[in-house]
């Protein structure tokens, strides 16, 4: 068994590369090796040696650091390596010879020739220094249990990434199930009878401007020569100058107007509580546009992070036009809803639910909004397609669920009313006092069977979910 040098526990079971009382690596996956302090910062080290040929890697978590020590006619090599930016790293196993751990990042020298993995000894200082400039270190057989130890440690983040990409790249399509963000998604937080406070809302802006101008330049030469000849001899003196004026006139204008389309709001709640004072929570929801910005970059550095395996250029503009056709929210209603329920008396206002991740204390990124009395969750940020990109086998169960709830709900909780009178905020008639439906084309809309939501009765194809409608029935003649 180990001993973590840092608190004292005793490491169970063998091959764990981290403490489990501190978290704090242990420098190789053997047992009964002693551990290393960073006199900097205390933080344990995983360090892998070779001591014959005075070549070593440390690695704290962050920085991958060859080091090659001081030796005859060689004053030593020190290369940082930040974890972050490793693109692969390549292990080949010692035979008869010796065995070779490269770490490959941009900007690294890539030469090959000295890199095979041949020399069974150094001449003074050119091979190790070579090597550890382009992030290779060579170790004998008898290390290898150390060097594969930092091998699985700083190689294990970089094939995460690659697991996640890859998933993440086989999900977006443009048939892709989005979950709509409530609850049951893990990792959020969900907060409920909040009473609202007050609404800020911004427009985004869009600004179009020109720069017009000319460019007038005047250049000219002069100079000038003398010359003397003596019977076959000669003599010349001779100047030449260069002088020129430039003049640049331009002229700019801009124009910006807000975007009424994109809207993004703040929303401060109140937490009641008991006997005391009421806590707030700050609720923050981006415009459409910038929420889909936020995914697309998103997607974009989880990409970038599979290394030498992440998709190229073209892969990743048909990633963020897949993310434009699949991102849907409703950020405006909501805030046309929030503003609604200030305009009532104070006791009269709804109270509210909200769904949201963490941003800083007591506030909150909007993924989802519900009035209490309703089973519909309005959609803000797309949270929900967020978690489906890093967890895409979980994203049919979510649909389905939501479907479900959704079919099991209330009928007269489905659809919000409009302010015309017998007519729903999906078209659909709604009863007026006499309990009788409004004669508004009620066979104009159907419900889609597998997300509960209205859609026009000549539909085919569910604009929500997708789901294929079958051929409608024939009108023959009852038995």
């Amino acid at each position: 068994m180990a001993e973590c040098m840092h608190c004292g526990y005793t490491r169970t079971p063998p091959g764990k590369l981290r403490c489990y009382n501190c978290g704090r690596l242990f420098p190789t996956a053997l047992d009964g090796d002693a551990s290393e302090c960073d006199p900097a910062g205390g933080s344990m080290l995983l360090v892998a040696r070779d001591p014959v040929f005075k070549r070593r890697v440390e690695f704290d978590g962050e920085t991958i650091r060859l080091v090659g020590e001081p030796g005859l006619a060689f004053s030593g090599v020190v290369v940082d390596i930040p974890a972050a930016s490793l693109l692969d790293v390549e292990l080949k196993k010692p035979g008869r010879l010796m065995g070779q751990l490269r770490f490959i990042w941009p900007g690294a020298k890539q030469t090959r020739s000295l890199t095979k993995g041949i020399f069974s000894m150094d001449t003074p200082g050119s091979v190790t220094q070579r090597l550890l400039s382009e992030g290779a270190v060579q170790f004998r057989p008898s290390e290898e249990a150390e060097f594969m130890a930092v091998y699985e440690a700083t190689m294990a983040p970089i094939l995460e990434a690659r697991r996640v990409g890859a998933d993440m790249l086989g999900y977006l399509t443009p048939n892709a199930m989005v979950p709509e963000t409530t609850p049951a998604l893990a990792g959020l937080t969900h907060y409920e009878g909040l009473r609202l406070g007050e609404v800020s809302s911004q427009f985004d802006s869009q600004m179009a401007g020109q720069i017009a101008g000319s460019l007038r330049h005047e250049l000219g030469f002069h100079g000038g020569f003398v010359g003397l000849g003596i019977g076959g001899l000669g003599l010349g003196v001779g100047r030449l100058g260069l002088s020129g004026v430039s003049t640049v006139d331009l002229a700019t204008e801009s124009t910006s107007r807000p975007d009424l389309l994109n809207q993004g709001f703040v929303a401060v709640f109140e937490i009641p509580a008991s006997g005391g004072l009421a806590d707030t929570l700050r609720v923050v929801v981006p415009s459409e546009a910038a929420s889909a910005q936020m995914v697309k970059d998103f997607a974009y550095d989880v990409a970038q992070r599979m290394g030498r395996h992440a998709p190229s250029e073209p892969q990743l503009d048909r990633v963020g036009e897949v993310l434009d056709s699949i991102i849907s929210t409703e950020i405006t209603y909501a805030l046309d809803r929030a503003n609604a329920a200030l305009r009532l008396p104070v006791e009269s206002r709804p109270l509210f639910d909200v769904v949201g991740m963490p941003i800083g204390p007591s506030a909150v990124l909007g993924g989802a909004l519900r009035i209490q009395g309703s089973t519909k969750w309005i959609q803000l940020f797309p949270l929900g397609l967020m978690h489906a990109m890093l967890h895409p086998d979980e994203a049919p169960r979510l649909v389905l669920e939501a479907a479900i709830g959704r079919l099991s709900a209330p009928a007269q909780e489905s659809a919000p009313q409009s302010a015309v009178s017998g007519v729903s905020r999906g078209g659909q008639p709604e009863p007026d006092g006499s309990g009788k439906a409004a004669p508004l084309g009620a066979a104009a809309m159907k419900t889609c069977p597998m997300c509960a939501e209205d859609v026009r009765a000549a539909a085919k194809i569910c604009r929500y979910c997708h789901y294929e409608f079958g051929p409608p029935p024939s009108g023959g003649s009852g038995t």
